[in-house]
């Protein structure tokens, strides 16, 4: 059964989808405001954001800086995709879809990234940095940081993906009630160092390299966190 956190995301992800649709929010309309979908579903922000990534991924709506979000194709095609990872396995079927997707992605980056987006992803392992540091949450900016990368390939549908697989494509986002590790994201912190610095480099093979270690090490982690659950219940 889908947790209830997903179904909420499902649900306003369905009905802006047909009010987009049906020319309730033309093309060029900005839709309402973050503060307002919240109040008229009675949800949270977390469920209006990834709704939102959504219909981004769809190509149904795009984000401006600092002015909202626009409907950019009332016909876009797709369903998007929302995560709905709440167990281990489930998140490790997550990190497999990852694991597809930004090897290659990462490997684009290195050819084709831009000093401004290099700036970019540095400017994302600051503030996870900060946020490690200060005992607050880290993963809006790890999730920023890897969809720095995707954007820096120079392929929409790349970044598309992304965003419709949202901050809940981070594993210590998914598990209700997971505890924070410190210890465990200041290792993760190093090994996107690892990633930015091939990337800055343009060396492909490296940065291909160093995300699929990222990925496989986390793929480990919850390999073990499954079988430690696994046998609490025996």
């Amino acid at each position: 059964m889908a947790p209830k956190h997903a179904s909420r995301s499902d649900h306003v992800f369905a009905v802006l989808r047909e009010e987009i649709r049906s020319g309730k929010h033309p093309v060029g309309a900005r839709l309402p405001t973050e503060r307002e979908l919240i109040q008229r579903f009675d949800v949270s922000r977390v469920c209006v954001r990834e709704a939102l990534a959504a219909l981004r991924s769809m190509g149904l709506v795009s984000s401006r800086q600092g002015s909202g979000v626009y409907v950019s194709d009332a016909q876009a095609e797709g369903n998007g995709v929302l995560l709905t990872a709440t167990t281990h396995a489930e998140i490790l079927d997550c990190l497999e879809l990852r694991l597809a997707i930004e090897v290659e992605a990462v490997g684009l980056a290195a050819m084709r990234r831009s000093p401004s987006q290099l700036d970019a992803m540095t400017d994302c392992l600051v503030e996870m940095r900060r946020c490690i540091e200060a005992g607050s949450p880290s993963d809006e900016a790890d999730w920023a940081f890897h969809r720095a990368v995707a954007a820096a390939g120079g392929n929409k549908y790349f970044t598309r993906l992304m965003d419709g697989l949202g901050a809940r494509a981070i594993p210590r986002n998914s598990l209700p009630g997971q505890k924070r590790d410190a210890t465990w994201e200041t290792a993760q912190h190093a090994e996107h160092m690892a990633i930015l610095q091939a990337v800055s480099a343009q060396d492909r093979d490296a940065a291909r390299a160093t995300m699929r270690t990222h990925l496989t090490n986390a793929m480990a982690r919850y390999r073990e966190m499954r079988v430690a659950a696994l046998m609490k219940k025996v």
